[in-house]
């Protein structure tokens, strides 16, 4: 029989070996599950990948876990990891699969167009093209109507006989690009090309407005006043149209210096003598085309015709204003000097 002593040490040996044990088991749970962890992570952050490295059955096997959640957990992972393999895959497929690329071509929403009556416009879109297009349709769309324009096909660009554009289309760049000659206003609409590559096709379209050319503009002044230290006068800026698609807008120079005054077809302007030589220009302009006059201040603010006219109508106003009270003083007088005379008799 041994010690109370013996005893109580080979009791504590009893329980510290299986619990030594149970601890390094848990240990090498959590390290596999970091191992796990860290292959995760290094396979999300590879954007394309299609050799992805999975551990083997006979590392699993060395790591003697028995725990049955963690198994589940590899299972788990394991199936996500070759799911998201083949799909990296597809993906991959998918980009070599890509056959044309309309960056900035127009898509859903119709390009801008604007030009000018009389004048030309290209209607040409922005294309990456990695197979050869087998055919293009050119159409216009106006007042709910659909008129096929022309067609590219075989290498050639054919004219559909049509009397509104007859003589004035032109194609090119194997059909995706239309030329429209001497424009009028009834061309504005939407004109769509359908392009086919390859089994495939997309519509760019493209939305044109025709505004008729801007005239040379007019400019009158309509009122001025004169004084010794300032001129004061209104400008009116018109154009000789009916068009309501028209701007206007004023800039003045000073000193060879053009800034901007004001927007409108009207302006007031009051200056002193040193700022005579101010040059007024008025702008017209509609999204197609833009025209500009120009006025110098000096040209009426030293017109002394105009000054002593306002002179003569200072002095006019004034003999308004004295000439009756002069009447009265002198109606007052002789009837002071009657008055005064009769009671001297």
């Amino acid at each position: 029989m041994g010690t109370r002593w013996e005893k109580e040490q080979g009791k504590q040996a009893m329980d510290t070996e299986p619990g030594r044990e149970h601890k390094n088991q848990e240990s090498r749970v959590r390290n596999h599950r970091s191992q796990r962890l860290d292959q995760s992570q290094e396979l999300r952050s590879e954007r394309i990948t299609f050799t992805a490295q999975l551990p083997g059955v006979e590392e699993r096997n060395r790591a003697k876990i028995t725990n049955e959640q963690c198994n589940r957990k590899e299972e788990h992972g394991d199936t996500i990891q070759s799911k998201m393999v083949d799909s990296i895959i597809k993906l991959g497929d998918q980009l070599h699969a890509k056959i044309i690329d309309f960056r900035g071509a127009g898509g859903d929403i119709p390009l801008q167009v604007t030009g000018r009556v009389g004048e030309t416009v290209t209607l040409t879109p922005r294309l990456s093209l990695t197979h050869p297009i087998k055919e293009v349709t050119w159409v216009f769309y106006v007042n709910g109507k659909q008129i096929v324009l022309a067609t590219f096909r075989e290498q050639k660009f054919i004219i559909r006989v049509n009397n509104n554009f007859l003589n004035r289309l032109e194609g090119s760049n194997s059909g995706t690009s239309l030329q429209i000659r001497e424009l009028r206003m009834e061309d504005s609409g939407v004109f769509t090309a359908q392009i086919h590559v390859n089994g495939e096709m997309s519509d760019i379209s493209y939305n044109l407005t025709v505004y008729e050319p801007v005239p040379s503009p007019e400019i009158k002044m309509e009122k001025v006043w004169i004084t010794s230290d300032w001129c004061n006068f209104t400008l009116h800026c018109s154009a000789p149209t009916k068009s309501s698609a028209l701007s206007y807008s004023w800039m003045y120079r000073h000193k060879e210096r053009y800034q901007p005054y004001t927007n409108g077809t009207t302006i007031h302007v009051s200056l002193q003598p040193e700022s005579w030589d101010e040059e007024y220009l008025c702008f017209i302009h509609n999204p197609a085309d833009q025209k500009n006059g120009s006025i110098t201040a000096r040209q009426f603010c030293n017109d002394t015709s105009l000054t002593e006219g306002t002179a003569d109508k200072s002095c006019r106003i004034k003999l308004y204003i004295y000439l009756p009270i002069l009447t009265a003083l002198s109606l007052s007088l002789a009837a002071l000097i009657i008055v005064t005379r009769t009671k001297s008799v």
